[in-house]
């Protein structure tokens, strides 16, 4: 899959509704807040190894894609790899990610890789902060 920074990975875009991603990805296997009080939802779609953050009106924030789904960025794979293979093969791309507590991130994409012993598990993408 694909990730277009701000606005895809793969087939899911920032900008579709419940019934778009559900025609993707099926129903989800559970919805959950990460707080009692938390505006948005997480969709869980396991078979997918997707999870999608939705605001109240339903439309996808954040893709979350988990490995062993291959996920591109740039020509550079990212999920199921060594952090520091990542990193040295992000360096060559336009994009400047950052070690953090918990992997990689770019601020300008908007983009966090996970990491579990100093593998990458999982890629966040955020929408743009100001879409409509």
């Amino acid at each position: 899959m694909k990730l277009v920074p701000l606005t895809s990975v793969g087939e899911i875009r920032f900008d579709m509704q419940a019934h778009e991603y559900e025609a993707l990805l099926g129903k989800p296997n559970r919805v959950f807040r990460r707080t009692p009080d938390a505006p948005s939802q997480i969709h869980v779609f396991d078979a997918k190894r997707v999870h999608l953050t939705v605001d109240p009106t339903n439309r996808v924030t954040m893709i979350c894609a988990f490995a062993p789904l291959y996920v591109e960025l740039a020509g550079v794979h990212l999920l199921g790899r060594e952090i520091d293979s990542v990193e040295q093969d992000l360096s060559r791309t336009s994009y400047r990610f950052v070690r953090n507590d918990v992997g990689l991130w770019c601020d300008d994409a908007a983009i966090g890789l996970a990491e579990v012993s100093d593998v990458i598990k999982a890629a966040e993408v955020f929408a743009r902060p100001d879409r409509s």
